[in-house]
């Protein structure tokens, strides 16, 4: 019971300290408290996050490559740990594809290194089109730190 009451009390600290923070300094400065909190977490925080997109900003209307193979591997080696599915039908209802849902989060591991995959989207709001807001999926790899160069290296070229 007190556990939780710390928790509480911890968190109502971080949410008026937040809204404090938003109400009294200027976006500059926000940006730049930001940006070095950033990098002074960056230093303690032992992971890697590799982001894949779907649509390039310098392709928009074409997929990338690279998200269709993260796709197809993870549909055919990881679909099974996955909670979330989604199903294509592929050539007149010849095969189905399973593919992992939007927030979901799946493992897998390559020579004995834990990697985490992830499937989200990112809406972009965009007021003046008529298109209305774009939405664009991704993938992202979650790796320790000191794994970097065989995951880049190694690991995404058999992808």
């Amino acid at each position: 019971m007190t556990i939780m009451m710390g928790e509480m009390t911890l968190m109502a600290l971080v949410m008026s300290t937040w809204a404090i923070f938003t109400q009294l300094f200027p976006d500059e400065l926000r940006r730049d408290i930001k940006t070095y909190v950033n990098k002074v977490v960056s230093y303690v925080y032992p992971y890697v996050e590799i982001t894949f997109y779907e649509y390039q900003e310098d392709t928009w209307f074409e997929r990338s490559e690279a998200f269709d193979a993260i796709e197809r591997y993870l549909s055919t080696n990881c679909s099974k740990m996955a909670k979330k599915l989604k199903a294509k039908v592929v050539k007149d209802c010849e095969s189905i594809v399973l593919s992992m849902e939007e927030n979901e989060e799946v493992t897998d591991e390559f020579n004995g290194i834990q990697i985490w995959w992830s499937s989200s989207k990112k809406i972009k709001q965009a007021p003046h089109t008529r298109r209305g807001d774009e939405e664009n999926r991704f993938y992202r790899l979650i790796c320790r730190r000191e794994d970097r160069d065989i995951i880049t290296k190694v690991y995404l070229c058999c992808l």
